[in-house]
C-alpha cells in the first residue's frame, strides 16, 4: 500500500523567511491545481490514498470540493490545523518537519494503513511530473531521499518516502534538528546529515531512479521550476552516463 501525502501552508507568517510566493490566494491556487493532478494519478491506481496536510488552519472547501468529484473520495483527508506558532528563524524546513509530524499521529489514513505501507511526501504546491517513475522504479528500502553532494552536501526536501514502520527511527522528532537559527545553515543541509547516518544502520535510497522533474512556481523567488530546464537536463545526462556524480 502506498499513501501521497501532501504538505501545505496556504497562509506563511510575515516572518518567515526566504519566501516570495506568499500571498494566501496564489498558493491556494497552486494547491487546488496540484491537487487535481495527483487526484487524477490515484484515480489512474499510481497509489492508494492521499492526505493533505495544511497548517495555517485554512479554509480548505475549495479543494475538498476538488476531492468530493473523485471516485476515490473516500480516500482523501483533509487536516487543517495551527502550528506557525514559531520564529521564523527556526526555517520552513523546521515547519515541513512538523507538517509532517502532525499527519503521521492524526491522519486516520495512515493510522489505518498497514506498517509496511509507503508514505510519499510532496510539497504541495509542486507538480512531480514523473511521480510514477520515481515510485515504480524505487528500490527496496525503509527511507527514500534525492541527495547531491555538489555544489555542498544536500537532500532535498520537497519529496521523500518512508515505511510506516520506520518513522520512528528515522524523521519522527527530526524538526528540532532542523532549526537553522541553531546551525547557521539551510534545513537541507542538516537533513542530509541525518539521512547519511540513519544509511549506517537501515536501508535508506538516497537518490532515485529517475532525476525528480518538477513542474510549479518556487517559493523562494516566485520563478517557475521550468525555468530550470538546462540544469534539470545536465543532472538527467549525468545520472545516465556518470551516475556516482550526485549533482
Amino acid at each position: 500500500m502506498s499513501i501521497l501525502l501532501m504538505t501545505a501552508t496556504v497562509s506563511p507568517p510575515s516572518t518567515a523567511t526566504k519566501l516570495a510566493r506568499a500571498d494566501p490566494i496564489d498558493r491556494l491556487d497552486d494547491y487546488a491545481k496540484a491537487l487535481a493532478h495527483y487526484i487524477e494519478l490515484q484515480e489512474q491506481g499510481l497509489f492508494d490514498a492521499l492526505v493533505f496536510v495544511e497548517n495555517s488552519d485554512a479554509d480548505l472547501r475549495v479543494l475538498k470540493a476538488l476531492a468530493a468529484r473523485s471516485t476515490r473520495r473516500e480516500t482523501i483527508e483533509f487536516l487543517s490545523f495551527y502550528g506557525l506558532d514559531y520564529p521564523g528563524a527556526f526555517g520552513r524546513g523546521y515547519g515541513e518537519m512538523q507538517i509532517i509530524e502532525h499527519a503521521m499521529q492524526r491522519s486516520a489514513l495512515i493510522a489505518a494503513a498497514p506498517a509496511d505501507a509507503m508514505i510519499w511526501k510532496i510539497t504541495g504546491r509542486y507538480v512531480l511530473r514523473n511521480l510514477g517513475r520515481l515510485i515504480d522504479g524505487s528500490v527496496e528500502a525503509e527511507l527514500f531521499c534525492q541527495c547531491r553532494d555538489l555544489p555542498r552536501a544536500w537532500a532535498d526536501m520537497y519529496f521523500m518516502g518512508w515505511r510506516k514502520r520506520a518513522y520512528a527511527g528515522t524523521l519522527a522528532g527530526a524538526a528540532g534538528r532542523l532549526r537553522e537559527d541553531l546551525h547557521g545553515r539551510s534545513s537541507e543541509v542538516e537533513l542530509r546529515k541525518l539521512i547519511d547516518e540513519k544509511a549506517k544502520s537501515m536501508r535508506v535510497a538516497r537518490r532515485f531512479a529517475a532525476v525528480p522533474q518538477l513542474s510549479g512556481i518556487r517559493g523562494f523567488d516566485n520563478r517557475r521550476f521550468e525555468e530550470q530546464g538546462i540544469k534539470t537536463s545536465v543532472r538527467v545526462v549525468l545520472g545516465r552516463l556518470m551516475p556516482w556524480v550526485w549533482i
